[in-house]
């Protein structure tokens, strides 16, 4: 029945507009996820707030530190670090001093200029000192000649700033001190000597003529320096494992224990072992502490090496002088921005969030084995050798062995993702985000997909987040991935623009156990949604076979699964295998949105293998 009574005019330009969502913080995040306050907040400060995922990873390969609930401050450091010209020369001096003389106190750290003493800083502070003097103004014009005066002594050598700039970083410093004070309440002293950078320190006495000689050579005194010569960096340590009494040494060697009390060791690893119980061992093992796990134990001493104390600190700010002297808005309004978040404009219907994860179809190497000396000539010219193989193949810049860590599909690989991205169209799918795995099978299937989907226009986000499993590669033979330029000259849709959650080198010598890969996937898939969230519409998501579980399954409530318990759920993931994840409408916008894995709709696909026909079964013998 309709009113009586017409419909008034209405005056649009009183509109009302959605009050637009904050993605949240790396904090809130990690609390959302279950992680205490105080071990989310230690997480974030000890690697460098990094992001959710390394926290994370920080956090599990810590579970038995005994002191992983410790709450004792870092130790923080403020340095001006040397770029450029001048930069070069220094370092040209150090590993000059490190392998013509030997190693002496200077090569415990880098070049660099102590502003302050090592100053405590709680771990709930640590974001607002980075924001405090990333925004601190430095009080000198650009063109300024900074100059040095050179001092040399018989157990000292270094480059003490000219009067004029020794007298602008006192005031500098002592500003830096009262805001600290002032803001945060924390006590902070400068260092009472002239500021300088140290050359050689801790040496004996007959290596003085040589280094004299080496710092000759290198010519320091004349080098053009001025404010962008120089950077503010923020850096931090643990005073209950470095001291002046423990040093830092680098793992060279694997180490699995064969007694309960033996530390294991990773290569690339760094260990905390104390200076008189190095010089003390009599049998070659001596106990330490691993800066990877917190965990103590014996090692062989033959099995690590001195290294310098600083590649165990946490870097938390590089600030180039120059850009303090500059207008920081678009900075600002840049940093506000999350490009990782940025969506086309699209119209979306009001409905339930879908997210569809996606394997990829079938590969060449699973189904001919070594193929590529068969199919590649001495020139690197493709042949192919079945109907199955690909027609074709893209340039790369490996060649041909670029394929071996990062194989194509097959014939029938594409075919099943153009059927799949068929049947999600007739099945009423409509897709609206694509994120794939960095890896080309899974990046044509994603290419063969949206074009049976009809939707060739969207955009192809590649997000190394979603890679598989890295215990697979702990060989250290991690693919090496086709560019996006690459990609997009092979006629793949890619977004050029986008920057991933988790980038390549963040995969790199990675030991990841079966909970940092449901982890991994798990936070990718969170930030995924709430990139999107404000845009709304459905994700496609396509990767790897474990990714059908590892992508869901704490997103609808689960916890990550065992080494045993994802094998067998891989075991039974086909090729373009799909699972759907929908939202469960929520009474209030506040909550925080609940998932369910639902049935999709459209049908699974089945086929039989097929060997290869050999028509000499036909001759008779």
């Amino acid at each position: 029945m309709e009113p009586s009574e017409p419909l008034p005019p209405r005056d649009t330009s009183r509109r009302m507009s959605k009050t637009k969502k904050e993605s949240p913080s790396s904090l809130q995040t990690l609390l959302a996820m279950g992680f205490p306050r105080a071990r989310a907040e230690k997480s974030l400060v000890v690697t460098g707030d990094r992001g959710v995922q390394v926290a994370s990873d920080w956090l599990l390969s810590h579970v038995h530190d005994p002191r992983l609930d410790d709450p004792s401050p870092r130790k923080f450091l403020l340095y001006l670090v040397p770029r450029g010209e001048l930069e070069d020369r220094l370092q040209t001096f150090w590993d000059g001093t490190r392998t013509q003389i030997g190693r002496n106190g200077v090569h415990e750290c880098f070049p660099h200029v102590t502003l302050v003493n090592p100053f405590s800083v709680p771990y709930h502070k640590v974001h607002h000192l980075r924001f405090i003097l990333g925004k601190f103004k430095f009080p000198v014009d650009k063109d300024t000649v900074w100059k040095f005066e050179k001092y040399t002594s018989h157990n000292f050598m270094g480059l003490f700033f000219a009067k004029p700039q020794e007298s602008l970083l006192r005031n500098w410093v002592q500003d830096i001190q009262i805001i600290l004070k002032d803001k945060l309440d924390l006590h902070v002293t400068p260092i009472p000597n002239g500021f300088h950078v140290s050359l050689a320190y801790q040496f004996a006495t007959k290596h003085f003529s040589a280094l004299e000689d080496l710092l000759s050579a290198v010519d320091l005194e004349n080098v053009p320096v001025d404010i962008s010569s120089w950077e503010l960096r923020i850096y931090s340590y643990d005073p209950k494992a470095l001291n002046a009494d423990t040093g830092v040494y680098k793992v060279n060697y694997p180490l699995v224990p064969r007694e309960e009390d033996e530390l294991p060791l990773l290569s690339g690893d760094y260990v905390y072992i104390a200076h008189a119980d190095y010089a003390a061992s009599t049998d070659g093992w001596v106990p330490g502490v691993s800066w990877l796990t917190g965990c103590s134990g014996y090692l062989p001493k033959n099995y690590v090496q001195k290294t310098q104390d600083s590649n165990s600190w946490t870097l938390h700010s590089s600030i180039k002088l120059l850009d303090t002297l500059q207008d920081n808005e678009e900075e600002e309004n840049e940093n506000k921005e999350s490009s990782s978040s940025s969506v086309e404009p699209i119209q979306i219907p009001s409905q339930p969030r879908q997210v569809y994860i996606v394997r990829h179809g079938e590969r060449v190497d699973f189904t001919f084995g070594s193929w590529i000396p068969f199919c590649f000539d001495a020139s690197g010219r493709y042949s192919r050798k079945d109907l199955n193989m690909p027609r074709s193949l893209p340039i790369r810049s490996k060649g041909p062995e670029g394929f071996t860590r990062d194989c194509p599909l097959t014939c029938l690989g594409e075919t099943q993702a153009k059927l799949t991205g068929e049947a999600m169209q007739l099945g009423g799918v409509s897709i609206h985000h694509v994120y794939c795995s960095p890896s080309l099978r899974c990046i044509q299937t994603c290419h063969n997909l949206l074009e049976g989907l009809g939707l060739s226009h969207l955009k192809i986000h590649i997000e190394p987040g979603l890679f598989e499993w890295l215990a697979w590669y702990q060989d250290g033979s991690m693919p090496d991935w086709m560019t996006k330029d690459e990609l997009v000259e092979a006629g793949f849709n890619i977004d050029l623009s986008y920057k991933p959650y988790i980038s390549e080198d963040e995969l790199q010598d990675t030991q990841e156990s079966a909970e940092n890969f449901y982890v991994r996937n798990c936070f990718v898939t969170q930030c995924i949604l709430q990139a999107t969230e404000e845009v709304g519409g459905n994700v496609l998501v396509v990767a790897h076979a474990p990714t059908l579980d590892a992508c869901s399954r704490q997103l609808v409530g689960g916890e990550a699964r065992t080494v045993s318990e994802m094998m067998n759920i891989i075991k039974k993931v086909s090729y373009c295998g799909v699972a759907l994840v929908t939202q469960i409408p929520s009474p209030s916008e506040s909550q925080t949105p609940k998932w369910k894995l639902d049935k999709p709709n459209f049908p699974p696909m089945t086929h039989c293998s097929s060997n290869r026909f050999d028509w000499t079964i036909l001759l008779d013998k």
